[in-house]
C-alpha cells in the first residue's frame, strides 16, 4: 500500500473545485466527494486483500470484544490461539469484507443495499470496528474528511442495521434513513 499516493488521491478529493461534488444525495445523503472519498480508500484497504481484512477486522473486533467470540456459532468453538488460522474465521472476515464493499458499490442503489443491510442487521453491529480497521490501514492518509464521510455513511448503514436487528424495518424507514422518500 502506497500511503503517499493516496494522501495524494484524498488531498486531490478534498480539494477538488466544483459545488456539483458538494451536492448530497437524496439516496445516501453524502455528496458526491465523500463517496468517492470511501469508495477510492476502501480500494485501497483492499490491497492488502479481502481475506486479510477479514482477519484485520475480526482481530480488531475480538481485542475489544473477546466476549462476543461466544456469539459466533461458527467460531466459538475453536480454541483463541487457533482462532486466526482458522479456515472459518477467515472465510468469516471475508464474507464480512464482501459485504462491506457490497455496501460501499450500492451507496446509490437504494434496493440492493437495503437487501445487504438488512442481511448485516440480523448478524452484526461493526461500525466502530470498521472505522477502527480504516484508521489504523490508512495510517497517515487517515483524515477528518476521511473519517467524517466514513462516519455520516455507517450512520445511515447502522440506523438501518439497527432496525433491522430490532424487527422494526420498513422500507419507508429504510427508504427514509438513506433520504429517499416516494415522489
Amino acid at each position: 500500500m502506497d500511503i503517499e499516493r493516496l494522501k495524494v488521491d484524498l488531498d486531490g478529493i478534498k480539494s477538488q473545485p466544483g459545488p456539483e461534488l458538494d451536492e448530497v444525495s437524496p439516496l445516501s445523503g453524502l455528496t458526491i466527494r465523500q463517496r468517492l472519498l470511501i469508495e477510492r480508500s476502501w480500494r485501497e484497504v483492499l490491497q492488502i486483500g479481502p481475506v486479510k481484512v477479514g482477519i484485520e477486522l475480526f482481530k480488531l473486533f475480538f481485542s475489544r470484544h473477546p466476549e462476543y467470540v461466544q456469539l459466533f456459532r461458527a467460531l466459538r468453538e475453536i480454541p483463541p490461539d487457533k482462532l486466526q488460522s482458522s479456515a472459518r474465521f477467515k472465510a468469516h472476515g471475508t464474507i464480512v469484507v464482501q459485504a462491506i464493499s457490497g455496501i460501499i458499490a450500492n451507496l446509490e442503489d437504494g434496493e440492493t443495499m437495503v437487501d445487504v443491510l438488512q442481511k448485516i442487521g440480523r448478524d452484526h453491529n461493526l461500525k466502530g470496528t470498521i472505522l477502527l480497521l480504516l484508521e489504523t490501514v490508512l495510517g497517515e492518509a487517515w483524515s477528518v474528511e476521511v473519517a467524517n464521510s466514513w462516519q455520516k455513511a455507517l450512520g445511515a448503514v447502522m440506523s438501518t442495521v439497527q432496525s433491522a436487528m430490532a424487527g422494526e424495518e420498513t422500507i419507508q424507514d429504510i427508504k427514509q434513513a438513506f433520504g429517499q422518500t416516494d415522489t
